[in-house]
């Protein structure tokens, strides 16, 4: 994607989005535009945000987590609770506090 593109995208989001960890502002709870709830996935892992394009699902695949002890590497998908958006909390790290 153009990079002039990506960067119109990244200040419209900077005004769009909640400051802090969480994706809703203060104590209403009203959500940032970009998330959402996807019906039909499962429970703790249907978050979505459409700011970057994938949910809790896609996020889990991507990541990967090193035992400390051992150096073995573990898929984020085989670890349930890899991602947070479900919970309402940021992946996007926009005025993440």
């Amino acid at each position: 994607m153009n990079k002039v593109i990506r960067l119109v995208q990244f200040i419209i989001a900077w005004f769009r989005v909640p400051k802090g960890m969480y994706c809703y502002f203060g104590s209403r709870r009203e959500p940032c535009p970009y998330w959402r709830l996807i019906k039909g996935r499962p429970f703790q892992a249907n978050g979505w945000c459409n700011y970057l394009g994938k949910g809790d699902l896609e996020i889990a695949e991507e990541t990967e987590w090193v035992n400390s002890k051992t150096g073995d590497k573990i898929s984020g998908s085989e670890l349930p609770g890899s991602s947070l958006l479900w919970d309402q909390c940021k992946e996007c790290g926009i005025k993440d506090e």
